[in-house]
């Protein structure tokens, strides 16, 4: 099992400037963190919210199995030489703005199982989307706001804007330009 335990009195650089994404599980927030194109997610805040700790959790010795068994899956699917053992599954953060022990995506799912099925599903859910689209839609309702109006696209050239330009070139005299912008409206 990889656990890679950072005690630091301060923040550094880069975490005094990351702000993580959170997600709210029955009006709790939970942060997720993107690392090297995989997702953490902060177990602190997961296990909290069922009473529990992530150190519970990471005594079994089912938790030991799949750790060790999910670092050899992780070894082989790499070419030799090339994985990194500073990948670490269990990152255990002491002090700073993202304190907590942060969980590999791998992890934390397997951690949100033991904690609750329904809340394993809403993991679930949020990494799949942080990995599929590098950010996930957060509805202005869920934040408390009205809902936004639809988004217009400006830059786009709508049937009848279209229809206004023809007339317009239409009534250019000279049939050089009138030719030359019908081509560049693709007509």
């Amino acid at each position: 099992m990889t656990v890679n335990k950072k005690n630091r009195p301060a923040p550094s650089q880069t975490e005094q400037n990351f702000t993580p994404v959170q997600f709210n599980y029955e009006g709790k927030n939970i942060d997720f963190k993107d690392q090297k194109g995989s997702v953490l997610v902060n177990a602190t805040q997961m296990a909290k919210l069922f009473g529990k700790t992530p150190k519970d959790w990471l005594r079994l010795q089912s938790t030991d199995e799949f750790l060790k068994a999910l670092e050899e899956s992780q070894k082989a699917d790499v070419p030799s030489g090339l994985f990194q053992e500073d990948g670490n599954l269990v990152q255990v953060v002491n002090g700073g703005n993202n304190r907590g022990t942060w969980m590999h995506e791998d992890v934390a799912l397997e951690f949100s199982r033991w904690l609750h099925p329904k809340f394993a599903i809403w993991t679930n859910k949020h990494i799949k989307e942080l990995l599929l689209k590098g950010s996930t839609a957060i509805s202005q309702q869920q934040k408390g706001y009205p809902p936004l109006p639809p988004k217009r696209n400006h830059n786009r050239l709508t049937t009848t804007r279209l229809l206004d330009i023809m007339v317009d070139v239409a009534k250019i005299d000279d049939a050089d330009i009138r030719l030359s912008l019908t081509k560049k409206l693709g007509l």
